[in-house]
């Protein structure tokens, strides 16, 4: 096996790789998007989505000795790999903001209808905005409980705690992602220069 076939292998692999990194980024941005919906959520997926794409050029590029085709699929992935430096950045120095912002809303949509955070509560695991005591006269929806006889007693704590949790759970998930996609990105960058480079010379060495 020459050294060309070896970086092509690697090449494929590391693609692979980064496919199945960019459908767990999507992944966590389809779960943050039914739990809390926004923006972000959808700017997670997007960009998990043409990552995915990218990682299939770099195959096709990599299997058919494609030079055009490495060559553009390693400018598209240093332009993505900054885009998702900057996304984790963001996300973390954003995250108090966005705590803030996702209790105060949950606040008014408890304010005007206490039911229809029921859908959060089931999926949290909480009750309220602070609790059990969030609700008048303590009546309690069974979205409050594990079972049906729901009581102050074996209520789940309030969703402000753990909407925070989860906002944060979230922000470091897609942070991390976006870290061991720009590692993986980063090592397939310099091998698919190196097969473009190497296919060029395979063929100037035929004329």
């Amino acid at each position: 096996m020459g050294c060309g076939t070896c970086v092509k292998v690697i090449v494929f692999i590391t693609n692979i790789l980064l496919a199945l990194a960019s459908l767990a980024l999507i992944g966590v941005g389809v779960a943050a998007l039914l739990i809390v919906g926004g923006d972000g959520p959808i700017v997670v997926i997007v960009v998990g989505a043409i990552a995915f794409v990218i990682s299939f050029l770099g195959c096709c590029g990599a299997l058919m000795d494609s030079q055009c085709m490495l060559f553009s699929y390693s400018i598209l992935l240093i332009i993505l790999m900054n885009l998702k430096t900057a996304l984790a950045t963001a996300i973390l120095v954003a995250q108090d903001s966005i705590k803030t912002t996702a209790t105060t809303l949950l606040q008014q949509q408890f304010d005007a209808d206490n039911q229809s955070i029921s859908w959060l509560e089931d999926a949290l695991k909480c009750c309220g905005t602070h609790g059990a005591r969030s609700y008048p006269y303590l009546k309690l929806p069974a979205s409050c409980c594990d079972g049906d006889n729901c009581t102050i007693v074996n209520a789940y704590p309030g969703c402000n705690g753990a909407l925070n949790e989860f906002v944060e759970d979230f922000g470091l998930g897609i942070a991390g992602c976006c870290i061991l996609l720009v590692a993986i990105e980063l090592i397939a960058v310099i091998f698919a220069l190196y097969l473009a480079n190497h296919v060029a010379n395979k063929y100037k060495s035929r004329y």
